[in-house]
């Protein structure tokens, strides 16, 4: 754990190729023989800290925070948006660490898949509440998997893109809206106004 911690705070703040893994076993006060023993090459340890991200999204899905409805879903949201930035280094490197390490495809994929059934247990649970229209979320399924993906897993990298000389956290609560505002089509009429006055009070 204290391996993967501190390849967490390096590759934030360095980026991924920046960092190699005798550099971390030299911050830690270890071998680089220990560190490889836990994971033998560079990949492996990007590979197990991409794993531990998915992990703690999947239990929190699984899991959500004490409420109902979109003000759960707002907090499930805002936990797995702060958690991006907890791991800026994935959102911000992955597209090309699946370039320069293929072997990291087939693990990228099973978790994409992941995603894809997380967002729609998510979903799910807002039909099941009444505040989603099921069957017009059942026809546009793939587009709005499409739209939360982008709006949620890749906002850290559009806040540094809109102001690069600030702290992308300063941005949460506007993309936290966006995403949650990528619903209002989907609404039943009672549903949409419950999320209308959630976003009303957000701003």
């Amino acid at each position: 754990q204290r391996i993967l911690e501190h390849a967490r705070k390096a590759f934030n703040e360095r980026g991924v190729t920046a960092v190699g893994v005798r550099e971390i076993a030299r911050d830690l006060g270890l071998s680089p023989g220990n560190v490889s023993y836990h994971y033998p090459t560079k990949e492996d340890l990007v590979g197990a800290l991409m794993r531990d991200a998915h992990a703690r999204n999947n239990a929190l899905v699984d899991s959500p925070p004490p409420g109902e409805g979109f003000e759960q879903a707002d907090a499930v949201l805002r936990s797995i948006m702060r958690r991006d930035l907890e791991s800026r280094w994935l959102v911000r490197d992955l597209p090309g660490l699946l370039a320069t390490f293929p072997e990291l495809r087939p693990l990228h994929e099973v978790m994409q898949r992941a995603r894809d059934a997380r967002t729609e247990r998510f979903l799910g649970r807002l039909v099941a509440a009444g505040l989603l229209d099921g069957e017009r979320v059942k026809q546009r399924l793939p587009e709005l998997r499409v739209q939360i993906l982008t709006q949620i897993f890749f906002w850290v990298p559009s806040a540094i893109l809109a102001a690069p000389d600030s702290d992308p956290a300063e941005r949460l609560e506007l993309h936290a809206r966006a995403a949650l505002a990528l619903l209002v089509p989907f609404c039943t009429p009672g549903g949409r106004r419950k999320l209308e006055a959630l976003l009303d009070r957000r701003g």
